[in-house]
């Protein structure tokens, strides 16, 4: 182990394969769980639209929104289940391997490899709505056709890819702070956390601002940015998330040269 001082791709790819391979029916489930939802919801929606041979492109459109960020979240939150225990510790920490590589590791399966995977099986999800409104629902409407997945990832991959970003970082910290029950935990702490600061910046809003707005605004002509203004958000809270997240990680070095 003393040996391990220098970084090797090899060895972040040999993780990865550990990683699934140690835990293949947890990833086969969620896979089929992300496969069934989005199924039926695309079922759903071409059910109830009017034009029967294609799904409501713009129903679908904020129905992939929702799930692609709330089962990213989910996923992110099972990154380090196996620290539940003493026995996972123990084991995660005995891994062969620097405590960066062990990170980038987890980072390629549960965030890179969730991208990937989601946009294979909702390409999959799709499929299976088509056999599905062609096979018992509706014959001779001039023949089902696929959804427009093209379109959606010209048009709303920033915004998807914004919010995944922003949100998941947070449950990456939360699955290094608390690898038991990391969701609910993460998601009981953002939301008390939300309050508070929402509560808080209405609070600094009246005092500072209150009726100056207009007067503060009449002067200013320059047309603002928001998505420049939504990355940055997005970049320093990713940035700031996955360092604590790191450096929280990086501590149990101590335990790893006790043992």
């Amino acid at each position: 182990m003393n040996n391990i001082n220098k970084f090797s791709v090899k060895r972040v790819l040999s993780l990865c394969k550990m990683i699934i391979a140690e835990q293949p029916r947890v990833f086969m489930m969620m896979s089929l769980l992300l496969l069934g939802v989005l199924a039926l919801t695309f079922v759903f929606i071409n059910i109830n639209t009017y034009n029967y041979s294609s799904c409501d492109f713009e129903s679908a459109r904020i129905a992939i929104y929702i799930i692609f960020v709330s089962y990213g979240m989910i996923f992110t939150s099972l990154a380090y289940g196996k620290m539940r225990n003493k026995k996972g510790r123990t084991s995660f920490l005995m891994l062969p391997a620097m405590q960066i590589e062990k990170y980038i590791a987890n980072f390629i399966i549960y965030v890179i490899m969730y991208i990937v995977m989601f946009a294979v099986i909702a390409y999959i999800a799709d499929i299976v709505r088509m056999i599905a409104m062609s096979t018992f629902a509706f014959h001779g409407n001039g023949g089902i056709y696929p959804m427009q997945f093209s379109t959606l990832w010209c048009e709303d991959t920033a915004n998807m890819m914004a919010t995944y970003l922003f949100m998941q970082s947070f449950y990456w910290l939360g699955a290094i702070l608390w690898p038991r029950n990391s969701f609910i935990k993460t998601y009981s702490a953002i939301t008390i956390l939300g309050l508070f600061y929402v509560l808080v910046g209405i609070v600094l809003y009246k005092l500072i601002i209150g009726d100056h707005y207009y007067h503060l605004t009449m002067f200013d002509d320059e047309p603002i940015n928001h998505n420049l203004i939504i990355w940055s958000i997005v970049t320093i809270t990713f940035v700031i998330n996955y360092t604590i997240a790191y450096i929280r990680l990086k501590e149990t070095d101590v335990v790893q040269k006790l043992l």
